[in-house]
């Protein structure tokens, strides 16, 4: 049984060497995982679209997959629930599907509403969607801290209070289950 290397892999060595290299130094890893992958991409699907929606399927993958962790690891050092759901709706939903570069939904409904070319309203919401991201970023990361430091919002508040054994929501759920299993 023998190992055959194609093409495809003299480009996933030297990324893969690329990364261990930045990680012994303390550098970010971002960029060369892009970049890697988009390399990759290009070289199995043999065209920049093939590769920049490998990028994205990445990007897609890599959320499902980390998606639990990030929230302990938030909630862990200190930052409250309801900050961080509000940090991945902003960064998720607002930033990331406004201008919607990748898959073109959105633009494309825009577009066909206005009988307009799909390019031309990208290239109009490159503004709009620039301004959004960093006033909502910005203002969100102000109203958090300013009630995080008067008390306002801390690591229990948004959490729905633990249901009392007697409270009537209970007793008609327990009726309920308690019917139909």
């Amino acid at each position: 049984m023998g190992i055959e290397l194609a093409a495809i892999h003299g480009i996933y060595v030297p990324f893969v060497a690329l990364i261990i290299g930045f990680l012994i130094c303390r550098r970010d890893t971002t960029l060369i995982c892009i970049v890697g992958i988009c390399a990759l991409g290009w070289m199995a699907g043999g065209s920049l679209i093939t590769a920049v929606s490998g990028i994205f399927s990445s990007f897609v993958y890599a959320i499902k997959e980390l998606l639990g962790t990030i929230l302990i690891i938030s909630i862990r050092v200190g930052l409250p629930a309801l900050a961080v759901a509000m940090s991945m709706n902003l960064f998720g939903h607002g930033i990331a599907l406004s201008g919607d570069f990748i898959i073109q939904g959105a633009p494309k409904l825009t577009a066909d509403a206005a009988n307009l070319p799909v390019a031309s309203v990208i290239a109009a919401s490159v503004p709009l969607v620039l301004v959004m991201g960093i006033v909502t970023t910005c203002s969100a990361f102000w109203f958090i801290r300013r009630d995080m430091k008067s008390g306002k919002l801390t690591l229990t508040s948004g959490q729905a209070s633990p249901i009392v054994a007697s409270s009537p929501t209970l007793l008609i759920a327990r009726t309920f289950i308690t019917s139909y299993s």
